[in-house]
């Protein structure tokens, strides 16, 4: 799997050699693995249901001049402690609402288990934590997470 990675690619696909492709069709005999990876994001805005329960969470990936770009929506993993704890957070920053979405300044930081190519959008996206505020200690954070502890394959 380290060199599919190296390679730049999501995963890869098995089968058993006595089987066949058939279009349109799903098989047991063919097995898909996607790479994962923690991915550190930007929170830039939160779509509510009408009774105010979070339904997804927008993120962006910081770029190196301070900047952001879009990178989708964490649908996955949005616990209520999470909620809870994010929602502290986003009480202190202000926002613009459009909707059911509220968006905010890039402030507030959520570690994401994901695949995808790493300048691409999200896809699968778990949401495992809300960073923290500070930025000391982050990197390690990330590497510390595993899919194990998280209970991703």
């Amino acid at each position: 799997m380290a060199k599919v990675a190296d390679l730049g690619l999501e995963g890869v696909v098995a089968k058993r050699l006595d089987s066949r492709y058939t279009p349109g069709r799903r098989s047991s005999a063919w097995i898909k693995h996607k790479l994962r990876r923690l991915e550190r994001l930007a929170l830039t805005g939160v779509r509510r249901r009408s009774d105010g329960t979070t339904e997804a969470v927008f993120v962006a990936r910081q770029r190196p001049d301070g900047s952001v770009s879009p990178a989708g929506s964490i649908e996955l993993g949005l616990r209520s402690n999470l909620m809870q704890e994010l929602e502290l957070r986003l009480a202190e920053l202000p926002a613009r609402r459009r909707g059911a979405i509220a968006f905010y300044p890039p402030e507030v930081s959520v570690l994401a288990s994901l695949h995808g190519l790493p300048d691409g959008p999200v896809r699968d996206a778990v949401l495992c934590e809300i960073a923290p505020s500070t930025s000391g200690g982050s990197t390690e954070r990330v590497e510390r997470l595993t899919g194990a502890r998280i209970g991703i394959a």
